[in-house]
């Protein structure tokens, strides 16, 4: 079980900070313990450096659960996506700003770390079953894929919005039975091991271009543009002309 913390500081950092957190508990005996954590971290006045450490996995968790949070409480869906596009125009005007070395006609991004990544996954989230726009998604998925979101742990979640796409030639169209041929075994070893990764079983599902669940699919292909939803190309402008203005 992992729990997130936001820390607001008034004063001025030292050369570490500490954070301490302690948990009472009752232990399989009946007796009542408690269990301190101490964790300590050095400080730097180098934004570079914090903005090329930038924690992709911990910030998309973040913002995701508290977008989940928002709508199952009443909060309008739209507030949760507009928060996600800020989130994206806070960070990067920020660097921007920080760095001294924005260019007209151009996004500033630090080429090293994942903080170039966040405007990618913030579409992605923007995308995703749990946040995306319009009345093609019904309530009952929806709100799956919140609960899902609310519960998913840090290792699984990037995964979640952005898939990992494998290319496989000439697979075979009405069937995943396994042939007694090289190409088969090969396709099936792959499998096996791609399901070996996740912390669930999941089915194997074979989507052709006229499947009725071939929006489920595009809508996962994040970088590509759709009927309703903007390509990253697209997006990154967005992103530009809300910092610039």
């Amino acid at each position: 079980k992992r729990n997130i913390v936001q820390v607001e500081l008034e004063e001025k950092l030292s050369t570490f900070v500490c954070f301490q957190a302690a948990l009472l508990y009752t232990s399989s005996k009946g007796d009542r313990r408690i269990r301190v954590h101490t964790m300590c971290l050095p400080t730097t006045a180098d934004l570079a450096q914090v903005y090329n450490n930038f924690d992709l996995k911990a910030t998309v968790s973040l913002i995701a659960k508290i977008g989940v949070d928002r709508s199952l409480t009443g909060s309008p869906l739209s507030d949760s996506r507009e928060a996600i596009v800020n989130a994206v125009v806070d960070a990067l005007g920020a660097y921007q700003r920080a760095m001294r070395q924005g260019r007209a006609g151009g996004l500033l991004a630090p080429r090293h770390g994942h903080l170039r990544l966040f405007p990618l996954y913030a579409l992605a989230m923007l995308k995703h079953t749990s946040f995306c726009a319009g009345r093609s998604i019904k309530l009952d998925d929806r709100v799956a894929a919140m609960l899902m979101l609310r519960f998913c742990p840090l290792e699984q979640i990037l995964s979640e919005f952005y898939p990992q796409m494998y290319r496989i030639n000439e697979i075979l169209q009405h069937s995943f039975r396994t042939y007694d041929n090289e190409f088969s075994e090969k396709v099936h070893s792959f499998v096996r091991h791609v399901t070996a990764l996740k912390f669930y079983l999941g089915p194997v599902i074979i989507v052709t271009e006229e499947s009725p669940i071939r929006e489920i699919v595009v809508r996962r292909l994040v970088d590509d543009r759709t009927e309703s939803t903007h390509s990253y190309v697209e997006f990154l402008q967005h992103i530009k002309r809300e910092i610039n203005s």
